[in-house]
């Protein structure tokens, strides 16, 4: 129910990131003909970014610049390192030659790759943004609005909380009928967790040439479209059990006055789930959809979950899909040079 390893979920959705090679993995560069590509093309952006004066004191400098933040963000190639990736941001942002600068300083702002989020830092670099790349610049603003939303919600500690929504729908159909990829790619992946897979193919369609999830998602749609029918029992109501495993995961949950245990209360939870508690399951996806960037469990997002009732206005869960669908490791994965999103072969669960 709950995987304790994906990386960046924007909204409340149950998708999985398409991640790269594992840091076990990446801490020594490929061998063989790929590894020297690899080292000569990082080689030469290192080499343009700091050819002039100044980092980003010309547009073949801020450019480089830039792309080596992509690559460091996303561990392309090379060793993932979120504090090196904002800082090539910065260096190709000084002057303003690089405009999309700005998308990698508004994510690592919104994403906290060094430090906590900033909020306020992250509508400046989106407004920066707005100003030559408006469509990515919206998108940027609704994942901000996505992530900003849940934390306002749950504060309130008597449960009484709305259920976390999708916060302005509307500015995510305009993005994605702009044809903004990662647009396409969250509705895509609305669609196919309401059983519309009409719709999730187009929205996967529009995507799929520039996102290895969107790519992902078609195959899976595609097969299970030609899969046969396959007849599901009614879920399992829920019982004294399911009531008292409940029970368990809010009390290590919550623990008024003492330290919390989030890895019993999930525990608890998945139990509860199995048994047959909606507001068990509902609190898993909760819980699924905010993960630390290195895939552990967000334990400020945990907290704030505490006292929040996962059932509150939230319609029935759709049934699962026969693969969970993905989406790529960041927002920006779609503006990185073809090669170099080449040197992310790997898609984890």
């Amino acid at each position: 129910m709950i995987a304790l390893a994906t990386q960046f979920v924007p909204a409340l959705g149950r998708a999985t990131p398409v991640e790269s090679l594992p840091s076990t993995v990446q801490a020594s560069a490929p061998r063989g003909a790929q590894s020297t590509e690899v080292a000569r093309q990082l080689e030469r952006l290192k080499l343009q970014a700091e050819e002039s004066k100044s980092f980003g004191s010309t547009p073949a400098s801020a450019r480089a610049a830039w792309e080596l933040g992509l690559i460091y963000l996303h561990g392309a190639g090379v060793r993932r390192d979120a504090a090196l990736a904002l800082l090539w941001f910065q260096r190709a942002a000084r002057l303003g030659r690089e405009p999309w600068a700005y998308a990698g300083l508004a994510w690592c702002a919104i994403d906290g790759c060094v430090g906590p989020p900033r909020v306020d830092e992250a509508k400046r670099n989106i407004a920066l943004l707005r100003r030559q790349h408006p469509v990515r610049a919206d998108y940027l603003a609704w994942v901000l609005a996505s992530r900003e939303a849940p934390a306002q919600l749950a504060s309130n500690r008597l449960g009484q909380a709305l259920a976390p929504g999708v916060p302005d729908l509307a500015l995510l159909q305009q993005t994605a009928a702009a044809c903004d990829v990662q647009a396409n790619l969250e509705l895509g992946i609305m669609a196919a967790d309401e059983q519309r897979s009409a719709e999730a193919l187009r929205f996967f369609e529009r995507a799929s040439s520039r996102s290895r999830a969107a790519e992902t998602n078609l195959q899976i749609l595609k097969n299970d479209r030609g899969a046969p029918e396959r007849s599901t029992g009614p879920s399992p109501t829920p019982n004294a059990d399911a009531q008292a495993a409940l029970a368990k995961a809010q009390g290590y949950h919550r623990r008024p006055g003492t330290q919390a245990n989030f890895a019993e209360a999930i525990h608890y939870y998945q139990l509860a789930a199995s048994r047959g508690s909606q507001q068990a399951r509902h609190m898993l996806e909760l819980i699924d959809s905010r993960p630390l960037p290195d895939g552990k469990i967000n334990i400020r997002w945990m907290e704030q979950l505490a006292y929040v009732d996962p059932l509150a206005n939230i319609a029935p869960l759709p049934a699962q899909n026969t693969q969970m669908m993905q989406r790529d490791p960041t927002p920006l994965f779609d503006l990185m040079p073809a090669f170099w999103r080449r040197q992310l072969t790997q898609v984890e669960r």
